[in-house]
């Protein structure tokens, strides 16, 4: 419900089994930094908000990542062993560094421009 997550809150985690639709409004504005694990509800453009600059799907992520959904204040993308391939323009051009964690096991070089730095853990 638009309003239940006050606007102090900067980190929120969303995993395995959450089952409520995103809609715009839900995420406060105050929030910096955003965790996605198995979540249920596919994810909708204007559901995460522009302040956002940190967002990891983490393993088990099961959505498409269509271009729109990650807002253009992220700077920093990190991935797990997301289940769904990335889209051309799914990742904006505001990241600036992707972390790939160890279980990663999709493409992501031509999803990525060039001025990205990618770490490998």
């Amino acid at each position: 419900m638009i309003g239940s997550i006050p606007n102090t809150v900067t980190f929120v985690s969303l995993l395995n089994g959450f089952n409520q639709k995103l809609t715009p409004g839900i995420l406060p504005d105050g929030v910096k930094e955003l965790l996605f694990g198995d979540t249920k509800q596919e994810l909708i453009i204007g559901s995460i908000p522009n302040t956002v600059t940190r967002v990891s799907l983490l393993d088990g992520f099961n959505q498409k990542l269509t271009p729109g959904i990650l807002p253009y204040g992220v700077k920093s993308l990190k991935l797990g062993d997301i289940k769904q391939e990335l889209m051309i323009g799914s990742i904006p051009n505001t990241v600036k560094e992707v972390i790939v964690f160890k279980g990663f096991k999709l493409q992501i070089e031509p999803y990525v421009s060039k001025n990205v730095r990618i770490i490998f853990t």
